[in-house]
């Protein structure tokens, strides 16, 4: 389960790394996109810590900006889930 959670981490700060146009996005959006940003960030060392409730949380959460903002379907979501690590 721990590795399945800092593979979900990478996958997320890949989809952020790619989507850095941050300027065509409202004021809300922007502060939405650079808290996930941080979010990410604090996985693992969460993970290292052995907060995985709180880590399974937190990816939730990011998927779901994630989704919200337009950056990863449903679909793309589900299947970033169902990856091997």
């Amino acid at each position: 389960m721990l590795a399945a959670c800092g593979a979900m981490s990478e996958r997320l700060q890949h989809v952020l790394a790619i989507n850095t146009d941050l300027d065509a996005k409202r004021v809300s959006d922007e502060a939405a996109l650079q808290h996930v940003k941080w979010m990410v960030s604090e996985l693992p060392g969460m993970i290292m810590d052995g907060q995985i409730d709180k880590a399974h949380r937190w990816l939730g959460f990011v998927q779901g900006v994630l989704w919200r903002e337009g950056l990863a379907s449903i679909n793309d979501l589900r299947a970033m889930n169902t990856q091997e690590v």
